[in-house]
């Protein structure tokens, strides 16, 4: 098996075992998403990814891709409960925490940023080679 469906494997159990944890994020969403253009890196509950808003290409250094997720529903966690979940999620999957929304793992550096934004809470992603800021 390849090393991105270990990962992938991985995060489902580690966002699983989390939202037991955390009843009021588990009836938010019941089965774990990813985003789309990062395939290990899970979507809070209770958010949806905007594709549309991303890019994702290939660089000689490596991948650089750009993610949204977005509140949905009635039932959008807060802005700490999601802050939580990436601080609790991250570790787990190989991700090293470098600064507050900053993490690192292998060759790669990953930002997030998350805010409100028109009343909803928005999840800002960002890939990059390591070294590349």
């Amino acid at each position: 098996m390849t090393n991105m469906k270990w990962r992938r494997i991985l995060s489902g159990m580690v966002v699983g075992g989390f939202l037991l944890g955390f009843p009021g994020l588990a009836s938010v969403g019941a089965a774990a998403d990813f985003f789309s253009s990062v395939d290990d890196l899970p979507l809070a509950p209770g958010l949806s990814e905007a594709v549309e808003q991303g890019v994702e290409f290939d660089s000689p250094a490596g991948r650089i891709v750009t993610a949204v997720a977005v509140g949905r529903g009635g039932k959008t966690p807060g802005v700490a409960a999601v802050q939580a979940f990436y601080r609790d999620a991250l570790p787990p999957l190989g991700w090293k925490m470098v600064s507050g929304d900053t993490y690192a793992r292998e060759d790669e550096r990953l930002t997030v940023n998350i805010g409100m934004d028109g009343g909803r809470v928005t999840v800002r992603i960002r890939l990059v080679p390591a070294g590349a800021e």
